[in-house]
């Protein structure tokens, strides 16, 4: 079925005219009928004429053999209506061209992105490995002669070995004044020196473990170095450096600078046991002997020592100060 006429090839009248609701197809198709072939009368003629104009088509015979029939009216509003079709029908496209097989060159595309990667796992823990043995601690003593007070009128030390003739493995000072009050006090553990175990006796003695070295000591070096430049400042103050036994302990100490392989002076010292105590029972039975520290302190100062806590290096160093300023008068 072709396209409505245009709007303006139908009479105003045409166009103008209701129609019912309720009509059925047939109905309005006659009611079409006849009112096209009351009106297309007086008109057919020139619009058939205009519209052939519009389409550029020329008049035909066969159109008006068709215009002049019976039905002449009815014939040029279906011509016309066909016309309307013809001039509002859209251009025929041109036929479908073959597609070129060439293929065209696409844009490039991003590549697609990595999938998320998994969180790194957790490194896998070292294996075990041999325990290597420790790197000397950084020296810990400090300068003991710069801290040694003015007032120091005394300083007593000792020390604890592997064994009798072992090497030092506690070093302990004090420093008192003239009335015997404390001014000063150091102790150091002393690193453990290969091949110097500590003897099974002289553990019974200090109960000082390889482990105790190895966790708290210092470097044997850094102990005597200090306790060297001590020992020099109170020289040059004269200022007694005094032990109990002290040819054990200088020894001792002499001992220990020599396995290290460092020099160590000949040390002056003032010993408690050869002299205040052989002294003391001189004077007292007429014979001269020796005390150990715990007895000569009980004895000068009249207070009792208890054993437990004894043969601490810094410990034994206080009682022999103290017995050195009480027992003045046996010096």
């Amino acid at each position: 079925m072709g396209f409505p006429p245009s709007p303006q090839l139908v009479p105003e009248a045409v166009r103008a005219a209701p129609t019912p609701l309720d009509m059925s197809p047939a109905d309005e198709i006659t009611r079409a009928e006849g009112s096209a072939a009351g009106l297309f009368r007086s008109h057919v003629s020139a619009l058939v004429e205009k519209a052939l104009a519009v389409a550029q088509i020329d008049w035909s015979t066969e159109l008006s053999a068709l215009l002049l029939s019976q039905n002449a009216e009815f014939q040029a509003a279906a011509t016309l209506v066909d016309l309307g079709g013809r001039l509002h029908a859209p251009a025929e496209a041109d036929p479908p061209t073959e597609e070129s097989t060439e293929e065209l060159p696409q844009a490039p595309t991003d590549p697609p992105a990595d999938p998320p990667a998994d969180p790194p796992a957790d490194p896998p823990a070292d294996p075990p490995s041999e325990e290597l043995p420790q790197a000397p601690a950084e020296p810990r003593v400090r300068d003991w002669a710069a801290e040694l007070p003015r007032d120091a009128a005394v300083v007593a030390f000792d020390t604890e070995t592997t064994g009798l003739r072992g090497v030092v493995i506690q070093l302990g000072w004090v420093a008192l004044d003239a009335q015997g009050v404390e001014v000063a006090s150091r102790a150091e553990l002393v690193q453990p020196i290969a091949g110097w175990p500590i003897e099974e006796g002289a553990f019974s003695v200090h109960g000082i473990s390889t482990e105790a070295l190895q966790r708290d000591g210092v470097p044997g070096e850094s102990v005597l170095s200090s306790f060297v430049e001590l020992h020099d400042e109170l020289v040059s103050r004269g200022v007694p450096l005094v032990a109990h036994n002290a040819s054990f302990d200088a020894g001792a100490l002499a001992r220990t600078a020599q396995v290290l392989g460092i020099d160590f002076p000949r040390l002056k010292t003032y010993c408690t046991m050869q002299k205040m105590s052989r002294n003391y029972t001189k004077r007292r039975f007429g014979r001269s002997r020796t005390m150990t520290n715990k007895s000569l302190y009980e004895t000068l100062t009249s207070q009792v020592v208890p054993e437990e806590g004894l043969h601490d290096a810094l410990v034994d160093a206080r009682l022999t100060a103290m017995s050195y300023i009480k027992g003045e008068e046996y010096r």
